[in-house]
């Protein structure tokens, strides 16, 4: 009798206590609303499997392991129904008292509510010659090697949403915030050459870096120009068995480099453009887009085997990957090919479709100006192929190159 007693206190207990947890988890947690049909609803995330097109082995792009991606599912409110694993209907309102608590609370970490899922990592990073870490209302930015004394050092916010750092005439930031601060808490001061800098933001959401256009390849400042002019060979075979070769000119591409964000790549594609710099005895003209992907990349600059198997650079055979400082979220961006990490050489990439898998393994260093929908899509057009590999009778290659 005691037994039976002490398991109808516990039922009671355990009801009561599913009546007081799940109404604060509906009210104060962002992923779940109760749905006009009475019932416990929670987003629900799919995920699906996205890998790199094959790659053939010694190539500079290496095929990728899956990564997956999340995808979040829009409805509208009145048709929305709750997502979950297969056969899960939601709880029931008006069935809670049957309801076991412990299959509720393993319902609820599962689908990621309170404490239980881990925090998205978007607390720190870094910009162009400055590092950041935030959390909360809080963000310290750290600005390394300032040689000059404190009061030749400016920290100015012309507006509440932005920032101008100087050191003597010297501009070290500039440019607008990723958010609002509160500027009268804000605060810097200088600590074995680093100006240590702390922003007070004006809302506890997470910004996505320093500067709204932090990351962002297509507001990134160009340095210097240079030209690709790019022409479609032709072999077609005659009736005595011997090929022809025609040639038809494409067009220019021209890009645009950041040379103030990953310098000693822009150098070494500069130098590559220049048939007069002598620091290397090579260079991109008569080089053939040897690797295009449809909707990935046109990749070239295999100046030593012209097949994807070579490169050099002006700083040897390789040189590191020297700051990753954009993201993959534009076609038409430049970055360099590499075989892993720090074995950049000469062979490089246009994007002709969003990359993010790319992230923090290849070096962005320009973007084209002009000439991609004239050029790099008729390359894609003509010369793609799902494998890379450049297949028939056509195949695109650099005539020629330089700086503007």
């Amino acid at each position: 009798r005691r037994k039976e007693e002490a398991c109808q206190s516990l039922a009671m207990t355990r009801s009561t206590l599913s009546w007081v947890l799940l109404p604060l988890v509906v009210a104060f947690h962002p992923t779940f609303s109760l749905s006009r049909r009475g019932s416990l609803s929670g987003g629900a995330l799919s995920l699906e499997a996205q890998r790199l097109p094959s790659m053939d082995g010694g190539d500079p792009l290496k095929e990728e392991e899956d990564l997956p991606i999340v995808n979040f599912d829009d409805a509208d409110d009145d048709d929305w129904t709750p997502q979950g694993d297969e056969g899960d209907e939601g709880a029931s309102l008006s069935s809670m008292d049957d309801m076991d608590l412990d299959a509720l609370m393993a319902k609820l970490q599962r689908q990621g509510v309170g404490d239980y899922s881990p925090a998205k990592k978007i607390d720190e990073g870094k910009g162009n010659g400055y590092e950041w870490v935030q959390k909360g209302l809080a963000m310290t930015v750290t600005i390394a090697g300032v040689t000059v004394p404190s009061n030749q050092i400016d920290v100015a916010y012309p507006t509440a949403h932005s920032i101008v750092v100087k050191a003597g005439e010297k501009i070290l930031v500039r440019g607008d915030l990723a958010g609002g601060v509160v500027r009268d808490e804000c605060f810097w001061s200088l600590e074995d050459e680093t100006i240590v800098i702390e922003l007070t933001k004006d809302l506890s959401k997470p910004w996505k870096g320093l500067l709204d256009n932090e990351g962002d390849a297509s507001k990134a400042k160009v340095t210097q120009r240079c030209f690709l002019d790019v022409e479609l060979m032709t072999t077609s075979p005659k009736e005595e068995g011997e090929n022809v070769t025609s040639t038809t000119p494409l067009g220019r591409v021209e890009v645009g480099l950041f040379g103030d964000d990953v310098p000693l790549t822009v150098d070494n594609f500069k130098a590559l453009c220049d048939a007069s710099d002598t620091r290397v005895p090579y260079t991109y003209a008569k080089t053939p887009f040897h690797r295009v992907i449809p909707g990935f990349m046109c990749q070239a600059g295999d100046v030593v085997n012209q097949d994807g198997s070579g490169g050099v650079s002006i700083y040897g055979d390789t040189f590191p990957d020297e700051r990753f400082a954009f993201k993959f979220d534009h076609k038409g961006l430049l970055a360099m090919a590499n075989a892993g990490v720090d074995t950049n050489k000469s062979q490089f990439f246009i994007t002709t479709g969003t990359c993010p898998w790319l992230d923090e393994r290849h070096v962005i260093f320009g973007r084209v100006l002009s000439g991609y929908e004239e050029v790099v899509e008729q390359i894609e057009a003509k010369t793609g192929s799902t494998s890379g590999k450049v297949e028939g009778n056509q195949i695109a290659y650099i005539k020629n190159c330089g700086l503007l």
